[in-house]
């Protein structure tokens, strides 16, 4: 089964997600910038999806999803954008052209965002 890699300066969500989705054999990877998740994607072949603030420490996360659909040429890895802000133009752009781009509102709700992502998972 694929991981996940999860984008974000916070160390609290993706630590409580990773020992949930360890229960179904899921992998995690945590990274908190736009350049370390760029590194992780092209070490890690597992890495299955992506799920990443849009706020991010120097980059954004829709910065991020840019860099993976083209330094990358990853269009078909799922990407979800994590954020508490209202859906900006942007990235509501990026949401009606990819089928493979998905947003979570925060706060987060695991028993929502959890099974979402196992089901990516399990496909992709």
């Amino acid at each position: 089964m694929a991981a996940i890699l999860f984008v974000t300066g916070e160390t609290l969500i993706p630590r409580m997600l990773t020992v949930l989705l360890a229960h179904d054999g899921i992998n995690a990877h945590h990274a908190r910038t736009a350049d370390e998740a760029i590194r992780m994607l092209a070490e890690h072949a597992d890495i299955g999806a992506v799920c990443a603030d849009v706020v991010l420490a120097g980059e954004t996360g829709i910065e991020l999803y840019d860099r993976v659909r083209g330094e990358l040429q990853k269009p078909e890895l799922p990407f979800f954008f994590v954020t508490a802000l209202n859906v900006t133009s942007e990235l509501g752009r990026r949401l009606r052209r990819d089928m493979h781009c998905h947003h979570f509102q925060r706060p987060i709700d695991p028993d929502e965002m959890l099974p979402i992502l196992r089901e990516v998972l399990a496909h992709g």
